[in-house]
Parts: C-alpha cells; structure tokens; sequence
C-alpha cells in the first residue's frame, strides 16, 4: 500500500529546507503581493477609463506581443549570463516603471496610452526576468523535489493571488490606483534583499555558438523532443482559451456581478486561494504521472472557467474561481516540471524562454480575441465558449499527455530512470508505460519488448520501436529470443551478425540483450531491447535492466498486453 507520507505537508514543503530556495521563495511572496495589487489597479485603471472589454483584451495584446519577440532571447541569456545579476537588474527596472505609473496617477494625467506603454515595457522586461527565474530553480533543490519546488514557485506568484488582489480593493477603495502603484514599487525590495543574500551561482557554461544559434536550437528541440512538444503546444492552448477570463474579470465583475473595486479584488483572489491548495493537490495526484496531472488539471480547469462564466451570483463565481486557481497552477506546475526535466540543464534557460511564450504569452494573447468577442456578445458568453473549448481540448490531448513521464526525451543517468520506473509500475498500464518511458529515456534502445511466457511460447506484449514486428508469438529456443525465458539468465548479443543462433533480425538490430522477468522463483517473461549499434551495451545497461525486470515482476501478465 502506498504510504500516507504523501498527504502530509512536509513532504509538499520539502525544498524550503534549501536556504537559497527558501530566501528566494520569501522574497517572491512579498514581491508578488505588490505585483497583484498592480494588476487589479491596472486592470480597473484601464476599465475606469474605458468601461470597454476591449480595451481590457488590447490591454493583454500588448503584453503578448514584447513576450513572443524577446521571450526566447531572454531564455538564451539565462543559459549564458549570471542569473542572479539578471534578476537583480530585471527587479530594478519593474520597481522604477511602478514609481512611474504612481506619478501619473496621482497628479492625474494618466492616460490609457500610459498604462498600454509601460505593460509592454514591463512585458519586455519580464521576457528576461521569468527564464532566469525558472531555470534557476531546478539547481537549487534535489532532482526529485523539482515538481514541488516548481509547485511552490507557483504559490509564490498565484497564493499571493488572494493576499494581493484583496489588498489592491481596499487600497483602490482608500487612496485610489496610485496607493496600489506605489506599493508595488517598494515591494520589489524583497526580491533584491533575498538575492543579495543568496549564494552566488556558478556562471552558466559558455557557449561558443551566436546567441541566435542557441535559440534556434532550443525551437529546434520540439520537433526532437516529444515531451516538449506536447507540453508546449499543450500549455499554449489551454492558456489562449481557458485563462483569458483573469484579464476581462474586470468587466465580468462589473456587467454580470455588478460589484465595486473591493467586489473585484475578492474575485481576483479567488484562484490564489485555490493555489494554496496546489502543493498538496500535485503531491498526491503527481503520483500518477506528470503528464496525467496535466490532463486532468487543464481538463478541470475547463469546466471551472465554464461554470464561472454562467454564475449569476458572487458566492457561485467565488467557488469555481478557487477551483480553477487550483486546476490551473497543478497543470502549469505539472507541465513546467515535465519540460525541465526532460532538458539537460545546459537548455533549461532557452527552453523556460519558450515556455514563457506559451504560458504568459498565449494567455495575454488570448485575451485579445476573447475581449473582441465579449465586447460583440457578452463577458460571459465569451468566457464560457473559452472554457468548453478547453474542455475539448483537454478530451482530445488527455491520451498522448497521460503517456508524458517526467524526464522522457533526454538521456538519464540509470539511477534517475530507476526512480521513474519505480514509480510507473503501480500505474495503470504499467508495463506500456515502462516501454515507452525506457524507449525515450535512452537513445541507444532502439527497439524496446516485453514479453511474457504462454506455454511453449513467447508472446509479445507492449512495445516500441521504429517499425511494425510481426514477431509477436515466438516459440522458445527459435534464435536469441527465448533465451532468457529459458535459461532464466540474461543474454548479452554484441553482434548479432557474429551470432550463430541468431537466425533472423530486423534490419535495425546489431546487437540485443534479453533479460528474465521472475514471479516467485519462475520465469514469466523477459525484456528484448535491440540497438542499431553493436556492442552498445554495457554492464550497466545489464545491471539496470535487470532491477527493471524485477520491478516489472509485480505486473500481472495480462497488463502487459497492448
């Protein structure tokens, strides 16, 4: 039975013992909380002055389009450059562009060509400020604390969601936007006393290629890197129509609700309160699998963001923005941790460079389109066709997401693969998802079987490789196969050309190793994983392959069928 370890807070609040972690954390819970109360101030600034949805929806177009153009620069940066310095410097310029909206504001003459300015300066910056960030984090946690630690970067920015939100109401309501301004600007303070308190990290390696040549490499990435492409492409849809309903909340607020600029801080806070439920949502459900946490969660966000959009009542809006708080950060935890950890370090920068785009980008973006809409229909008839449209979307990529294992699609170390595989086994379909983690956890197995013993013959169960078998019932002792079955010995074949009892391969095939799979002192079935190198296996790969096997033991035969 699986231990009850993971429903406890500890192990969801494991990398705050890592003080570079945990100063970093707390500097972001304080910087955060000033920037939500910006992005009420902004939001009601911009509606106060509008009373349009569109202007809302253009107000998030101008934050996309600076992160699409210098999203995946800054990401090269963070691969090169000191990311503490770029932190610091990035921190700097968002505290100064607050101080000047609070002087527009106070002696009245902002005007919305302002505020669209400075988001699309502030866009700019934070197309370099969220890549360092995020890539930064992996290095300062143990590899198997990366999705809580992502987890609790999430709460750093969504849980200060409800302290933020709230606070910017009652600021609006007091002193008006400029309160709100101002203390964002002093707020950025907390982020530059916990970097200069922080160990310095080593520099990235330096690259000897042009900065433009490592971005083209990072985009180069999805189409080799399955994980990341259905992660990308996964997280830039679902955030172009499922999230757009945070930007035009100020209008659903005012249209549907009708409440104040206190009525609009509480929903605004709503989602953040759903966050602080995150960490322990990932922990228990992450258990299943990163890429079905990122099915599930998009799903779940889908039919929130639909509810909340056909609630004619606060307390009904409220709930489901707390339930799609919660949704929504488990899936872009999920699909962060997924992504940086199917990258080598070396790419983390370039590739969170992209993810920014797809994250942040997509959702500013979508709220353009969704804005137009609302402005033609409804607020909430909009929302709602954004949010059914996620619920499809979520249908249609669930199969291929649930297949995402983390770490799937960049070479591992054994160790590491060990501990997925261990953690595979007690799922549904667990031999399939064994082979398919194995064949794209290391490159050199380019073929990749099980199979389990009926009679007098072997019969094959789930498989990968790069072209249709029709060896799927093989009698014993015909060639290599069925050796390990038979000898319960694990067969090591260097070349299968120089081997006599191999009397057929497939054209991919140089050299194979087959090894036993045991159930209470019998044979059951055995692992083929065939390579188009010879000699390409080493005793690590025996080593390995043979704990794989004794892992796989506890899956009863007929789950191993496709």
């Amino acid at each position: 039975m699986r231990s009850l370890g993971v429903l406890q807070p500890r192990s969801a609040l494991r990398p705050l013992r890592h003080r570079d972690f945990r100063l970093l954390w707390t500097g972001l819970v304080v910087s955060n909380t000033g920037t939500w109360m910006q992005f009420v101030a902004v939001g009601y600034l911009v509606d106060r002055l509008t009373l349009s949805p569109l202007y809302l929806g253009l107000l998030a177009l101008v934050q996309a389009v600076p992160r699409f153009l210098f999203a995946p620069l800054g990401g090269a940066l963070a691969d090169r450059w000191d990311r503490k310095r770029l932190l610091f410097w990035t921190n700097l310029w968002l505290a100064a562009s607050a101080l000047v909206l609070a002087a527009l504001t106070w002696v009245g003459q902002v005007r919305v060509w302002h505020v669209l300015a400075l988001a699309a300066v502030n866009s700019a910056v934070q197309s370099f400020d969220m890549p360092a960030r995020h890539s930064w984090i992996p290095s300062l946690v143990d590899r198997d604390e990366v999705l809580q630690a992502v987890t609790l970067n999430s709460v750093a920015f969504n849980g200060t969601g409800i302290v933020g939100p709230s606070l910017g109401g009652l600021v609006i309501a007091w002193t008006g936007e400029t309160g709100c301004f101002l203390l964002n600007a002093l707020s950025y303070a907390g982020v530059v006393v916990a970097l200069r308190g922080m160990s310095t990290p080593p520099p990235p390696a330096a690259s000897q290629a042009s900065v433009f040549a490592d971005i083209a490499e990072a985009v180069s990435l999805i189409r080799r890197n399955r994980t990341v492409a259905w992660v990308l492409g996964s997280v830039a849809l679902v955030n172009f129509l499922g999230r757009p309903y945070f930007r035009l909340m100020p209008a659903f607020a005012r249209e549907v609700l009708h409440v104040d600029a206190v009525g609009l801080g509480l929903l605004q806070a709503a989602p953040g309160l759903g966050t602080l439920l995150t960490p322990w949502y990932v922990t228990i459900a992450g258990t299943r699998g990163q890429g079905w946490l990122l099915a599930r969660s998009s799903l779940g966000l889908g039919v929130c963001v639909t509810l909340f959009a056909l609630s004619a009542k606060f307390a009904w809006a409220f709930v489901f923005l707390v339930a799609a708080g919660l949704f929504q950060s488990a899936a872009l935890a999920s699909a962060n941790a997924l992504i940086q950890t199917a990258v080598d370090p070396g790419m983390r920068g370039r590739v969170m460079g992209l993810y920014s785009v797809t994250a942040f980008g997509m959702f500013t973006l979508g709220s353009f389109p969704f804005g137009a809409l609302a402005e033609a229909t409804s607020t909430s008839s909009a929302l709602a066709l954004g949010g059914l449209l996620t619920v499809l979307l979520a249908f249609a990529a669930g199969p291929q997401l649930r297949r995402l294992v983390d770490g799937e699609g960049r070479p591992m170390n054994r160790d590491e693969a060990l501990q997925t595989v261990r953690r595979l086994v007690d799922q549904p379909d667990a031999a399939d998802r064994v082979v398919e983690f194995l064949h794209r956890a290391f490159p050199h197995y380019t073929w990749v079987g099980i199979y389990w013993l009926e009679g007098d013959e072997l019969v094959l169960g789930p498989w990968r490789g790069p072209e249709p078998t029709q060896h799927t019932r093989i009698p014993l002792g015909v060639g290599i196969c069925g050796a390990a079955a038979t000898s319960g010995r694990t067969e090591v074949v260097p070349d299968v050309s120089q081997d006599p009892r191999y009397l057929s391969c497939f054209p991919y095939t140089r050299s194979e190793i087959v090894v036993p799979i045991v159930r209470d002192g019998r044979v059951v079935g055995e692992i083929d994983i065939d390579s188009k190198e010879p000699d390409a296996f080493q005793e690590a790969d025996r080593a390995f392959l043979e704990e794989v096997a004794a892992l796989l033991s506890r899956v009863r035969p007929e789950l191993m069928e496709r």
